[in-house]
């Protein structure tokens, strides 16, 4: 969060589309290295944390708000592009749950 919230800091005056480009390629690299099993509560919460910072370091970039909240989830969810955590690898047949081993006498 750290790093990010810097990134965020050094990005604010970058046109907003440099900024949304550069944040989907980070989104992206995380979610494909973070997303596996019993770690999607995790993801999803760092998901939650970069949405906020985002949300505040944008109403930062001039002196009255850009962004309500309404607008700013339209924005999110939709045309920008967001990607959204995904557990790329799942427990159905890859992994089965291992049962008890049977007592040979």
């Amino acid at each position: 969060m750290r790093a990010m919230k810097d990134w965020l800091k050094k990005a604010r005056p970058w046109p907003l589309k440099m900024i949304l480009s550069s944040l989907r390629r980070r989104l992206r690299g995380y979610w494909n290295y973070y997303c596996v099993i019993a770690n999607g509560k995790l993801t999803w919460g760092f998901h939650r944390a970069v949405m906020c910072l985002v949300h505040r370091w944008l109403n930062r970039r001039s002196q009255r708000r850009s962004y309500t909240w309404e607008k700013f989830l339209k924005h999110w969810n939709g045309d920008w592009k967001i990607p959204r955590p995904h557990v790329v690898e799942g427990r159905g047949s890859m992994y089965p749950q291992q049962g008890e081993m049977p007592l040979e006498s």
